[in-house]
């Protein structure tokens, strides 16, 4: 139920029914053959600010100057007058099909939450709905290396039914296995298996962390405590996947489209990945809808052989390290 409630956030409906009726799809693994991420009005649905979005409308025609808002709760960003490019569509394998797009970073302005986009010229006008989008804060930009970080006031926002998102970048640089562990250290939010799904910044379903992640995600319960539940996350060797993506590599990305390489073949990038979250508290009640702020705490530790167990205990003492909040 609580992977249903995740989904319905990041898929529309019609896309969801495949993705739970092929399991096989969407479980862990490395390198570009995950599922590409449905038919939208904008791709990715979920964004932090400065991510590469595409928006779609059957009015676009190559060449085209478009004027582009972003209205969120409190603000507006400044219009960008932006040209419809005809691109390889990631829902085709074979990079055949073109489609018509409008190419945006998402502005620095915005404030975290449901975002309605409008999309005009001369006398045409249309909008995508703020349900159709969100706002999410600011990736922990993480690296290679041992380290310890509190992000102070990390905002997220959270749906109707608890949904909320934690996102991590630099992971671009990590080819090593390396083990996350974090938690939220003044929230006492409580997640486990089949509570969690993890995106790319392409939209790619990444892989649902259910019963048969067990080999590389573990929980650790914190109920009746004033801070989350602590999740444990082992990110496998990317070794080879980073020297078939370097330059001159098998797989190098194509310059002019980062969503392939240069050998025709569709792009899954793992620089970036947002943790979808369906979270609730000790008594089952969600979070309320809104906003989230809590200070957040990840650890990174490169690792060389396998998994090791998850720690319980009444918590870590570590170091901290405090950043900006986003």
């Amino acid at each position: 139920m609580r992977m249903f409630i995740i989904l319905k956030y990041c898929f529309p409906i019609i896309i969801l029914a495949l993705f739970l009726s092929t399991p096989a799809l969407v479980q862990a693994g490395c390198g570009c053959d995950k599922p590409p991420p449905p038919p939208a009005a904008v791709i990715p649905n979920v964004a932090f600010r400065g991510m590469t979005l595409s928006i779609f409308h059957d009015s676009f025609k190559p060449g085209q100057a478009w004027n582009v808002t972003f209205h969120s709760k409190d603000r507006d960003s400044f219009p960008q007058r932006l040209r419809v490019e005809q691109k390889r569509d990631l829902g085709d394998s074979t990079g055949k099909t073109l489609t018509a797009r409008l190419t945006v970073s998402l502005p620095y302005e915005l404030s975290v939450g449901p975002t309605s986009i409008t999309v005009s010229r001369d006398a045409e006008t249309f909008t995508t709905p703020e349900n159709a989008f969100t706002v999410i804060g600011d990736p922990v930009v993480v690296a290679p290396f041992e380290e310890k970080f509190l992000v102070r006031n990390y905002r997220t926002p959270v749906s109707d039914d608890g949904v909320l998102y934690v996102s991590l970048a630099g992971l671009d640089t990590v080819c090593r296995p390396m083990k996350f562990h974090t938690f939220m250290k003044n929230s006492p939010l409580r997640f486990t298996y089949d509570d969690i799904v993890v995106l790319n910044s392409q939209g790619f379903l990444i892989e649902s962390l259910e019963d048969t992640s067990k080999n590389h995600v573990q929980f650790t319960s914190y109920k009746g405590k004033p801070e989350s539940d602590h999740f444990h996350y082992w990110r496998h060797s990317f070794v080879q996947y980073c020297k078939d993506h370097q330059p001159g590599g098998p797989k190098e990305i194509d310059p002019f489209d980062h969503n392939w390489h240069k050998d025709g073949t569709r792009h899954v990038d793992y620089g970036a990945l947002i943790f979808v979250i369906a979270a609730h508290y000790d008594d089952q009640s969600f979070p309320p809808p809104g906003k989230a702020v809590f200070d957040l705490r990840v650890e990174t530790h490169p690792e060389k052989g396998d998994p090791p167990p998850a720690k319980g205990g009444s918590g870590a003492n570590f170091t901290e390290t405090a950043l900006s909040p986003p």
